[in-house]
């Protein structure tokens, strides 16, 4: 179901819209757009409701499960800014725990377009996954709001 939702959002972004318009009325496009834009973002909230109130004198953290990731993966896919943005304003957090996660270098894009979109700067906690040199390099858009790495 991921693979699909992934290739779904990526097939309903801006950039393949003049192929959808050959095909059906524009109406049809945007009220599809507006569903894949709505599953995301209860998506993303359900995720950040999930997150636990911080232990007295610690940051608040939020560890992430595989599931966040391919929201982002989603969102990005998508390549809308605002998508992007109204999911990171709502992202309250000092500290992003993406352990475990299988994050790879494909990930990593999809993570650095994003973060890119954050208010406040945020740690970034990657340990067990194949990020790799590729993946860093991936991740160079988002390294001016990650406060640690």
């Amino acid at each position: 179901m991921q693979i699909t939702a992934t290739f779904v959002s990526g097939l309903l972004s801006q950039r393949h819209r003049s192929l959808w318009l050959q095909s059906c009325p524009s109406s049809t496009i945007d009220r599809k757009v507006k569903q894949v834009v709505r599953c995301l973002s209860k998506g993303m909230q359900k995720h950040f409701k999930s997150i636990p109130k911080p232990v007295e004198g610690e940051k608040k953290s939020m560890h992430a499960m595989p599931d966040f990731v391919w929201l982002i993966k989603c969102i990005y896919e998508m390549q809308e800014d605002r998508i992007a943005k109204d999911a990171m304003k709502k992202l309250e957090v000092d500290h992003l725990k993406l352990t475990y996660c299988s994050i790879g270098p494909v990930e990593c894009t999809a993570l650095a377009y994003v973060l890119q979109h954050l208010w406040n700067p945020i740690g970034l906690q990657l340990d067990h996954n194949s990020v790799g040199d590729v993946g860093v390099e991936q991740l160079l858009p988002c390294l001016h709001i990650c406060k640690s790495l």
